[in-house]
């Protein structure tokens, strides 16, 4: 099947052909995807702690302030779910859904003592899971492209 004496697939590494060997993202996407379930479980339970944990218990970062915390948080979740979930959901209902689940867990904290729900809040982890599901698109999309463009080596091309 393949055209090398040893009978594996040839190599593309950085010092054969300039091309790189990608297989192993191919490998890291599909186990990662085997677990999505889990993953965007975790991931919903991590926001929903650091959302609803009452204001004596939680630990804030010293050097962002608390719209940014909220932003690198969502932003963190719209790659997650955006790169799990490629080509099962589109990514403005991927966006939709982070918007809701910031909206419920936002309203939520006026029943949490020490914690107030804020517009301000909601606004930064909106523009935090938009920014982060446009990226993972992009992304994904270039990579594509790229995969695309790269086709499948021939015995001839060797």
């Amino acid at each position: 099947m393949w055209s090398t004496a040893t009978g594996r697939p040839p190599s593309y590494g950085p010092g054969t052909t300039g091309k790189m060997n990608w297989g192993w993202l191919d490998r890291l996407v599909y186990n990662l995807r085997r677990h999505k379930g889990k993953i965007i479980l975790g991931n919903a339970a991590a926001l929903m702690a650091a959302s609803w944990l009452p204001a004596s218990i939680m630990v804030r970062t010293e050097t962002l302030s608390g719209q940014a915390e909220h932003a690198l948080a969502y932003f963190a979740t719209g790659i997650c779910l955006t790169f799990l979930l490629h080509g099962q959901r589109s990514p403005p209902l991927i966006a939709a859904c982070i918007s809701a689940y910031a909206a419920v867990l936002e309203v939520g904290q006026r029943f949490v003592p020490g914690r107030h729900s804020a517009l301000i809040d909601f606004a930064a982890s909106t523009v935090g899971g938009l920014g982060g599901v446009a990226t993972c698109a992009i992304l994904g999309v270039a990579y594509s492209r790229m995969i695309r463009e790269a086709g499948p080596r021939g015995p001839s091309e060797t």
